[in-house]
């Protein structure tokens, strides 16, 4: 395989990264590779204690994206990493605790590495626009060319656990950071919202996410151009001018109106096996966190046997995931049916999104489950994350302006940006919020679709983000009110 050295980080040149699954049919090819590749210090006099640790700890972290890139970081042992990068397992141990933390090492040394790029790209011209189109290339060409490190970077650190998450939330801190370094100098607002940096930074990390685990990180330079448009529609005027609309309190803030969505989501539908065990998961995870989840507390809560269990789930991680797979997709088809009903796609789509926001308000401990923890399984949970964002991204389409496809880039980034900021609200404790933050999500996601119109600021009809109003009254509403009972109400 030719190859050719960026930095410490072997890049392929020639051919794409092969697949974990035909890297790993061939044991007696893998075990050849598992000898020492990364050249080390020749021997000889003046060299100091310093040279010679970091010599070493640079040959662990190339072993690491090799190995984990080829085989996962599961089967990735600590005999592989000491024999590809010929170091003792002393030594391993001398530089790092266990694998996650030669992982999580592994990718800080990765990030910073492109991050520290990013900033120091020279743009072509001096403009805001300029910069950041000159640091958004550099992020796209590092992802391009270190197609294993990206993988890494981006999907193999979440099975480093705890240890791996932190990581990956520093290394997003500091992307996050790079943006508002960069947005600062824009004429629309002196200090950029922190909800559309955090949207922002999210929609590229998910892009090259996805482009990453199909194998197509080779393409990203090539969407530059679409990338650098939907940073720049989404940090305009009007969604600066939504970003204050949670900091403020309307004159009829107390006033209590009907609204008919429903009052919790946290219970599945059904009551056999299945539905009990999910339900159960659940419970648990909400009550002790999803790290304390095992098979056997599980059974417990939902009175099922072991074989029942074994039937339907691996272990408790898959138990959980399908468990929170199930709650937001019942979250989402009582959104899209509470704004079925309403006339103009675009109002249907700005109730909708209102909907998503007043079931996470009132449901936040699940809300939490979905938007934050659903990542602590490590991998499978980015998976299903990914999954799920687009997943979203189709179903908001179909209730959106003619004009907005499933498969646009920007609506990917833009879901991914709306996933961002409600997990920020929801982790900072601040989830009666989210009514407030619907315009914004509902701007971002819908931009796309009116991006070539003549007027690029789009005037958004804040009345469809509020209960109450002739759109959401149904006939199940007009019984309610002749017959004198009392509805749902929302603050």
């Amino acid at each position: 395989m030719s190859g050719r050295q960026d930095g410490w980080l072997r890049v392929e040149a020639d051919e794409p990264k092969a697949t974990i699954e035909r890297l790993g049919s061939s044991n007696a090819e893998f075990q050849r590779r598992l000898s020492p590749r990364y050249e080390r210090l020749k021997p000889g006099p003046g060299k100091s204690a310093e040279q010679v640790h970091a010599s070493q700890r640079d040959r662990i972290h190339r072993a690491m994206v090799e190995l984990t890139a080829e085989k996962g970081f599961n089967r990735v042992t600590v005999r592989a990493l000491t024999g590809m990068a010929g170091v003792s397992s002393r030594t391993f141990y001398m530089h790092f605790a266990d694998r996650e933390q030669c992982l999580a090492s592994t990718v800080d040394a990765i990030g910073r590495r492109i991050l520290s790029r990013a900033t120091l790209r020279k743009p072509d011209d001096a403009t805001w626009k300029g910069r950041v189109s000159a640091s958004l290339q550099s992020l796209l060409d590092d992802f391009a060319t270190q197609p294993w490190a990206t993988r890494v970077l981006l999907v193999e650190v979440l099975g480093a656990g705890l240890p791996g998450r932190r990581q990956a939330t520093e290394l997003t801190a500091d992307l996050e950071r790079l943006l508002a370094h960069l947005l600062v100098a824009a004429p629309m607002a002196s200090v950029p919202p922190r909800r559309l940096v955090i949207g922002i930074a999210a929609g590229l990390v998910r892009i090259a996410t996805t482009t990453s685990l199909t194998g197509r990180t080779g393409e990203l330079p090539r969407l530059i151009g679409p990338l650098r448009d939907w940073v720049f529609d989404v940090y305009g005027n009007e969604a600066l001018h939504l970003c204050a609309i949670p900091e403020r309190r309307s004159a009829d803030a107390r006033r209590r109106e009907p609204c008919l969505l429903p009052s919790a989501a946290s219970a599945l539908g059904g009551h056999g096996e299945s539905e009990r065990t999910l339900s159960a998961a659940l419970r648990l995870a909400a009550r002790d966190g999803p790290g304390a989840l095992t098979v056997s507390n599980i059974r417990r809560e939902a009175g099922v046997s072991r074989h029942d269990f074994d039937v339907r789930f691996g272990d408790a991680n898959e138990c959980l995931l399908a468990a929170i797979d199930s709650l937001a997709r019942t979250g989402a088809q009582r959104a899209y049916a509470w704004s079925a009903a309403t006339g103009g796609s675009q109002r249907r789509l700005d109730r909708t999104i209102f909907a998503l926001c007043v079931l996470a308000a009132r449901n936040q401990t699940q809300a939490k489950l979905v938007l934050a923890q659903i990542l602590v399984p490590g991998r499978a949970g980015l998976l299903r994350r990914e999954m799920l964002v687009s997943d979203a991204a189709s179903g908001l389409a179909r209730v959106s302006p003619a004009a907005l496809s499933p498969i646009d880039l920007a609506v990917e980034a833009s879901v991914a940006a709306g996933w961002r900021i409600l997990q920020e609200e929801i982790t900072a404790g601040q989830a009666h919020r989210l009514p407030r933050v619907a315009p914004l999500l509902a701007y971002l996601i819908s931009r796309p679709a009116n991006r070539d119109r003549k007027h690029r600021i789009q005037k958004v009809d804040c009345s469809a983000f509020s209960v109450g109003t002739s759109s959401a009254r149904t006939p199940s509403a007009t019984k309610q009110r002749n017959q004198g009972e009392k509805p749902n109400d929302f603050t």
